[in-house]
């Protein structure tokens, strides 16, 4: 093989590497490829919580309102909730992903509404609409989100200029770039009192792991 084949090929093998590398990193939701590099950091007042804030357990979710196994989680974690009452408090965190056209958007309405609030409300019709929206261009999307807010009886003229506003863009920024430093590549990721967890399948599952944590 010839210098100039040899180099033809050495690009193409390079490439391909490069390709398949890129596909490694592609988030995919409901996995967790890797660990974490530390813990997130503690829950503060920007954050969007349900429960007691001196609950003896914590779990946080990292979650992308594209997502369809954060859409499944959702309601599982609705019961979760009632099951704990105040032994839990829920943390709800935005990670929306790169693949995901109308993730931002999405995550964006839930805080404008959330200003006003009634975030738990929009985070559910946001999930129990998914199909409708998911697929669709950001324009009709964002027409759809706004019929969302405008069903909760809201102040529609504070929603749009919240929506739009550089408070609810870095939030949003923020917490992607957290997601980032804890190495997590998949939504939904768990947090339960700063340690990473894998994903409880069932409600059964769910107990169990919040009962041992429980436990003295």
């Amino acid at each position: 093989m010839n210098k100039h084949n040899l180099f033809l090929w050495g690009g193409f093998a390079g490439i391909v590497i490069l390709i398949v590398a890129g596909l490694l990193l592609i988030p995919a939701g409901g996995k967790n490829m890797l660990r974490q590099a530390g813990e997130p950091r503690v829950v503060d007042a920007g954050d969007q919580t349900k429960g007691d804030l001196t609950a003896p357990l914590t779990l946080v979710e990292y979650s992308d309102f594209q997502c369809p196994a954060c859409r499944a989680y959702s309601s599982l974690l609705k019961q979760v909730k009632e099951e704990f009452d105040d032994k839990l408090l829920f943390v709800y965190r935005h990670f929306p992903l790169p693949n995901h056209l109308n993730s931002v958007a999405a995550a964006g309405a839930a805080e404008a509404v959330g200003l006003q609030g009634k975030f738990w409300e929009m985070h559910d019709v946001i999930f129990e609409n998914q199909k409708e929206w998911s697929e669709k261009p950001k324009t009709q999307a964002k027409e759809l989100f706004t019929s969302y807010a405008r069903e909760l009886g809201l102040d529609m003229e504070r929603f749009a200029v919240d929506w739009e506003s550089k408070e609810i863009a870095d939030k949003i920024s923020n917490a992607q770039a957290e997601a980032t430093r804890l190495k997590l590549n998949g939504t939904p990721t768990f947090f339960l009192n700063g340690k990473l967890i894998s994903n409880p399948t069932s409600l059964d599952k769910f107990r169990e792991l919040l009962n041992t944590a429980l436990k003295p």
